[in-house]
């Protein structure tokens, strides 16, 4: 992109500056859905959502990881339950932002930089439904989608019953 930008015309380093914001503001326009997809092509073991996931409770604090799979004859279960930080409503809006990554603990080294590990879910073909429920200890969210690949919105509600901190997410795959 910046060679781009400096290829179209001279520019000066004032003038790339000032390019380079509008772009941080505006953003860039690309097919969402191609992009999502050409990015889930990186996790080559559909499986590997389990360790990303993991790696995002190690960055949250956590002290505990339990990852428990149920199975019937239509589908697999997997859920991936952490005592970490948990998220207000503006951290669940990050998680569920592609490119996004807030870490809040300076005394560890954070394993998840670029906020795309979070997307290695979608990468399973046979993904039926992705639901989390997490919470900060003083309040609770939670949503449920089929898709994190489609363009269809992904309603987060709040919860009365609020849980221990930490974050609960549940896989279904057929």
């Amino acid at each position: 992109l910046i060679n781009t930008i400096m290829k179209t015309e001279e520019r000066s380093p004032d003038s790339l500056a000032e390019k380079l914001k509008e772009i941080e503001n505006t953003g860039i326009q690309a097919d969402r859905k191609h992009l999502k997809r050409n990015m889930c092509t990186q996790f080559a073991d559909y499986y590997e959502f389990i360790r990303e996931y993991v790696v995002n409770a190690y960055d949250a604090s956590a002290t505990f990881c339990l990852i428990k799979v149920s199975e019937d004859e239509t589908s697999l279960k997997i859920g991936i339950h952490d005592n970490g930080n948990g998220r207000d409503l503006e951290r669940l809006k990050d998680f569920l932002t592609v490119f996004r990554s807030r870490k809040d603990n300076p005394a560890i080294r954070s394993v998840g930089r670029h906020g795309i590990g979070k997307l290695s879910v979608a990468a399973h073909p046979g993904l039926t439904q992705f639901r989390a429920v997490t919470s900060t200890g003083s309040d609770c969210h939670e949503f449920e989608t089929d898709s994190l690949l489609e363009d269809s919105p992904i309603i987060i509600k709040k919860t009365s019953l609020i849980p221990p901190q930490g974050t609960l997410f549940e896989i279904t795959i057929r």
